[in-house]
This record gives structure tokens, sequence and C-alpha cells, in this order.
């Protein structure tokens, strides 16, 4: 028995083989939905900049200014949810839905999303589609 024998048969599925897998055809309603919904840079941009590290960096200064306790719970809330904004991207990122250049996609997903706080990006990336993929069943990862 080799050792892939002794794998589940989601752990052997990348984007690449997941893609190639049979699907039923698209209604014309969900192809026409599907192509005005591609990744556009500047959206991605804006949530990226604007309501992801402006947040944090604006938050982190105002407690730099004012140290006191309105301001800390100010800047603590925001700056988490500055954070979760982060998370989010990385998950459109790993769907390959932040932008439309895959190596791009990929850089700012990792470095600038799933990284700095603290997340997995693309060890995950396999595992995450596969659950996509088998979702209410019992092969779900």
């Amino acid at each position: 028995m080799t050792e892939k024998d002794d794998r589940p048969d989601w752990m052997d599925l990348t984007p690449a083989v997941i893609e190639q897998s049979t699907r039923p055809p698209l209604s014309d309603e969900l192809a026409a939905f599907l192509g005005r919904a591609k990744p556009k840079v500047s959206m991605a941009l804006f949530d990226l900049i604007c309501m992801g590290w402006s947040r944090i960096f604006f938050w982190v200064a105002v407690f730099a200014i004012w140290p006191n306790p309105l301001t800390f719970f100010l800047a603590a809330s925001y700056i988490a949810s500055g954070m979760g904004i982060l998370v989010a991207l990385s998950h459109e990122a790993q769907h390959a839905a932040l932008l439309p250049n895959k190596k791009w996609n990929d850089l700012v997903g990792a470095w600038l999303c799933a990284y700095p706080v603290g997340s997995i990006y693309g060890s995950s990336r396999a595992v995450h589609l596969a659950h996509h993929k088998y979702v209410g069943t019992d092969e779900d990862p």
C-alpha cells in the first residue's frame, strides 16, 4: 500500500484537479451573473486599503495619540473589525476571486491579508476547496 492510499481522496485535490472535475452545465442566467461577478482590481484595492489596513492604522494612531479606556475599547473593536476584513479578503483570494491575475491574487491574499493576521493561506487552499466540493457529505474535510 502506498502513502497515497492511506490518505483520503480530498487530500489529492488541488485547484487544477477541482477545475477539471465534471460539472453540470450552467443556466444562461447563472452564466451571465458569473460573467458580471468577476474580480475587479479597483474593488479589491478599496477593500484592502480603505476597509482593512487604513482602519487598522487609523485606530492604532488614535489610541497612540489619546490613550484612555474609551479609545482603547474603540481601537480594539475597529482593529478587530479590520482584521476580520483581511481574513474575508483572504478567503476570496483562496477562491481566486480577489484579483483577476492569479499570481497577484495569491501574493496579495497571502502576504497582505492572511499572514499579517496570523491566518494560513496556501496550505489550506486544497482542503478549503475540497470542503466546498464535498460540503454536506461524509467526505467533507
